[in-house]
């Protein structure tokens, strides 16, 4: 059997048309440290703790910024419902 990749994704409903839509996720892009402090953070670790080996090839993935509809085109920002309270 053949595999494929899967990646993520965020599912979203337009609120003018009710389509249903699927969107990918933005990989982050890190400034210098940033990528080993994201890692870190996201792990626990401490700022002495060695790092686990093939740490860099960490990836992180955000939402994207806008969406648009498949099916009426209306552009939507986004919001991450994780993080509404």
């Amino acid at each position: 059997m053949t595999s494929v990749r899967l990646m993520q994704a965020y599912y979203w409903q337009c609120e003018d048309c009710g389509q249903d839509n699927y969107d990918r996720g933005v990989l982050a892009e890190f400034g210098p440290g940033e990528k080993e402090q994201a890692f870190r953070e996201l792990h626990d670790l401490g700022p002495e703790e060695p790092l686990p080996e093939n740490w860099d090839q960490f990836q992180l993935v955000t939402i994207p910024d806008e969406v648009e509809c498949s099916s009426c085109h209306r552009r939507w920002t986004t919001m991450d419902d994780r993080s509404v309270e």
